[in-house]
């Protein structure tokens, strides 16, 4: 080989080789579930719960059921008790608002947790502890 055809090869492999380098990179499909984000919280009053639900795809973010269990010893234990549950219907920008009101013998620790779907990925929020009116 001659030193331009080993000149024009190698270049023809660096041209490959940057456009390679250059591709862009390929997002998640659309079948790919996306992250969820639960929010909870308590109000002032401890009357009811509430929070957000947060997705970078609008289709988690509502139509979804936010679960609030109530944490018997370890949380995730298998012990756990369900407090209840609401639909998320509402948006605020980007995220689903939800709110549950408490019975007024609720006394406890609680966490809020959506279950995975197809297109959406599962998540759980933090404890806290609630007592009605208190």
């Amino acid at each position: 080989m001659t030193f331009s055809q080993t000149v024009l090869a190698l270049g023809a492999a660096g041209v490959a080789l940057g456009a390679t380098a250059l591709a862009p990179v390929v997002p998640a499909t659309a079948a790919d579930p996306a992250r969820s984000r639960v929010t909870f919280s308590v109000d002032d009053d401890n009357v009811y719960f509430y929070g957000t639900l947060a997705s970078p795809r609008p289709g988690c973010r509502t139509g979804r059921r936010v679960f609030v269990r109530e944490q018997v010893g370890t949380r995730g234990g298998g012990d756990d008790l369900p407090f209840g549950s609401v639909l998320v219907e509402e948006t605020s920008g980007r995220f689903g608002v939800w709110d549950l009101a408490l019975d007024d013998d609720t006394d406890g620790r609680f966490y809020a947790r959506v279950r995975a779907t197809a297109r959406c990925k599962a998540d759980s929020s933090r404890t806290l502890s609630a007592t009605y009116g208190g």
